[in-house]
């Protein structure tokens, strides 16, 4: 999850937002209108003047409504999208699941780059014979054993070769294969409860299995690690259940119905400062649930490089 505050109010003659609430309060005072505009837009104030006008902001609050900011976010789940859209009084522009697959591309690139250099099977021309000689007792030559090195060299080549060319095909079916020999090459299952999870046959498959589900998903930390290694596959068999249906000629947008909400989105949000203390409030609580308070957390943070007194607002209001 990554938060990024992208743009705020700002112009050559209000080179710092937080002035904008002053010269609300100016206004809605009538101060304005006796000494000019141009006299609060040019005034200098210290930061102590500052957070005194913010906490008297605090009574009228809707002098705060004039300081906009625009905030980046991307790597949240859906289900944390869908409770931050709830806010209505901001604006949203949200990545398309129907039109994008970015994150779930990212996590066949992930299995890719593993299976390249990992190969589940390799067919290697004159392996068998070399090998029934070693358990006869019979030594190879020097030349049969540079010629299995030269197969095996081969033999590699052209798999790291058919697996780019899955991946960079584009097409819907050989990203669901790629999936599919990725989970295959993990051997065995076993039960866990009433379900069936696999058997990893090793540390570097566990660490590349979730690694490839969290390039697209997003897990709640309460998930023990065992039950995180069957939920990063149930995670990429949703997946790849998505793209067989593409490649069966069910339409993305229907597709895209076996994808669970932990996928990952991006969204823009535009939202003035009052309202962000309105969701700070409520979700800074800990009854919030803990991916949306992380995300407001950084919302503030951002915030603060220009607004040093947000934190003080959020504890006021």
């Amino acid at each position: 999850m990554r938060v990024r505050l992208v743009s705020w109010s700002y112009s050559k003659e209000v080179n710092d937002p937080r002035k904008l609430v002053v010269l609300a309060v100016k206004v809605s005072s009538g101060k304005v209108r006796e000494k000019g505009l141009d006299y609060y837009l040019e005034k200098k104030y210290s930061e102590e003047e500052y957070r005194s006008w913010f906490l008297d902001a605090l009574k009228y609050p809707s002098v705060l409504e004039h300081i906009v900011f625009t905030f980046y976010i991307e790597g949240i789940s859906r289900i944390c999208s869908h409770q931050l859209v709830r806010h209505r009084i901001a604006s949203y522009t949200q990545e398309s699941q129907r039109y994008s697959e970015s994150y779930m591309k990212k996590a066949v690139e992930k299995i890719a780059e593993y299976l390249a250099e990992n190969p589940e099977i390799l067919v290697v021309p004159g392996l068998a014979e070399y090998m029934v000689k070693v358990l006869k007792g019979e030594k190879p030559s020097l030349e049969e054993e540079k010629k299995l090195r030269e197969a095996e060299r081969k033999a590699l080549e052209d798999w790291k070769r058919d697996i780019r060319k899955k991946l960079e095909s584009g097409d819907p079916g050989e990203y669901a294969s790629l999936i599919d020999i990725f989970l295959d090459s993990l051997t065995a299952e076993f039960p866990l409860g009433d379900r069936i999870c696999r058997s990893i046959n090793s540390k570097e498959g566990e660490r590349v299995l979730i690694e490839a589900a969290e390039e697209a998903f997003v897990f709640p930390p309460s998930v023990p690690y065992d039950e995180k290694l069957c939920l990063a596959e149930d995670y990429l068999l949703s997946i790849k259940r998505y793209y067989e249906l593409i490649a069966r000629g069910v339409p993305r947008e229907d597709a895209r119905f076996v994808i669970p909400q932990a996928i990952k989105t991006a969204l823009l949000m535009t939202v003035n400062l009052r309202e962000l203390l309105h969701i700070a409030r409520l979700r800074l609580s800990e009854k919030a649930q803990w991916e949306i308070r992380g995300v407001v957390k950084e919302m503030v943070r951002e915030v603060e490089k220009i607004i040093p007194e947000i934190h003080l607002l959020v504890k006021e209001s």
